[in-house]
């Protein structure tokens, strides 16, 4: 993989079609489903970071000559931060034995050390289906020592491309759905939701824009219609948009919370204009075009949301 890419147009793939790109966080793990033949290259972006590495079969044993790794018996720094009490932590553990995993019984390579060099990579290639879990551990950080954990990066180069790109892999879900919907290109859908209830919107492939609308069920079996409003959250919030923390909640006219942002990945949203509407494609030539207002308004029909051209 060439370490110096140029970007040609803001926002494509620079990426080969097949070649995916993962970042494994300094202190962190990353678990990455990987198919035969499939070639991996493992890149100590900083220098001085160790990369603990765990295999496993499709039987959900330990087998780390899949990439032709062998066992450093004095390092357990992968299970060290399973065993942490934090959120990510206990997420990952969580996931990982869903797979049905014998983290336990694991047998653990590392690669690199404290003298590796910036930009220093592994290349490997598997031999069979296999789990693989990347971690870059480390203690924390000490002053006097300027040690810091640092993050690695993991290309893989896919034997078998699939060309549609509707078909990525998508992430584990937080814990089991209760329900999960698959929103086909240029649709709306509408569900209802009960107080405590999560929502977790995942862009499986990048670069897709996604308009969110929420309503008091309560106020609309009423008649009375009451939805997110960006001048009350913003008056409020005094952010742009909410975010996790203390300004995390999305209001209504009345003053009353609707929604509140948990956990947020993107970081860019648009609080303050309208979805896309007809009048704009009409505007560009493209008439009788689908848009994200009419989308929507004929999805909230059911919930007796009057329809709306913005």
């Amino acid at each position: 993989m060439p370490t110096s890419l140029n970007i040609k147009e803001p926002g494509l793939n620079i990426l080969p079609l097949g070649v995916e790109r993962y970042v494994v966080n300094g202190g962190g793990l990353s678990g990455i489903q990987i198919f035969p033949e499939d070639e991996i290259e493992i890149i100590n972006d900083e220098g001085n970071q160790i990369c603990e590495i765990l295999v496993f079969n499709k039987d959900g044993k330990s087998e780390l000559s899949i990439l032709n790794l062998k066992e450093n018996k004095n390092s357990s720094e992968i299970k060290k931060i399973l065993s942490k009490k934090d959120e990510a932590s206990l997420t990952a553990a969580y996931q990982l034995k869903k797979r049905n995993l014998d983290i336990d019984k694991s047998k653990s390579a590392v690669i690199f050390d404290k003298d590796t060099r910036p930009g220093e990579s592994l290349k490997v290639q598997a031999k069979d289906k296999c789990y693989c879990i990347f971690s870059a551990p480390g203690s924390n950080m000490l002053i006097h020592e300027q040690n810091p954990t640092t993050d690695l990066t993991i290309f893989i180069k896919r034997a078998k491309i699939t060309k549609d790109k509707e078909h990525s892999i998508i992430p584990d879900p937080i814990f089991d759905p209760l329900n999960e919907i698959n929103i086909d290109r240029q649709t709306a859908i509408s569900f209802q939701v009960k107080e405590g209830d999560y929502i977790q919107v995942i862009c499986p492939t990048g670069r897709q824009c996604s308009d969110f609308v929420a309503f008091d069920t309560a106020k609309l079996d009423k008649r009375i219609e009451k939805g997110l409003d960006w001048q009350t959250t913003r008056t409020f919030m005094g952010n742009t948009f909410p975010g996790p923390g203390l300004f995390s909640k999305f209001y209504d006219t009345d003053h009353e919370p609707l929604v509140e942002v948990i956990r947020d990945t993107v970081g860019k949203h648009d609080t303050f204009n309208l979805a896309c509407t007809s009048k704009y494609y009409e505007d560009a030539g493209y008439f009788g075009h689908p848009n994200c207002s009419d989308n929507l308004s004929e999805t909230m029909e059911k919930f007796g949301v009057q329809k709306k051209r913005g």
